[in-house]
């Protein structure tokens, strides 16, 4: 199913990455990787939710630094 959508004053096709830079290529990449090693490397639940943890916050921590919300988040203090 493809279509266009209007946001704004653009036209998106389905599908097709706002950024053009390729971040969502390197998502898909990274999830087919954590779903083979998470499907096919036999290892303990523990050991599996411990990397799942990391790589949530890798990406997290990416996605931060891509939009650039990673700097300005680091002027904010909490306690003295």
């Amino acid at each position: 199913m493809t279509g266009n959508y209007s946001v704004g004053s653009e036209e998106i096709t389905k599908g097709s990455s706002r950024t053009g830079d390729g971040s969502e290529s390197r998502g898909r990449t990274v999830a087919v990787l954590l779903w083979l090693v998470n499907s096919f490397i036999p290892m303990k639940g523990s050991i599996k939710s411990i990397l799942n943890a990391v790589v949530v916050i890798l990406v997290v921590w990416w996605l931060l630094n891509v939009f650039g919300l990673f700097y300005s988040l680091s002027g904010i203090h909490v306690g003295e």
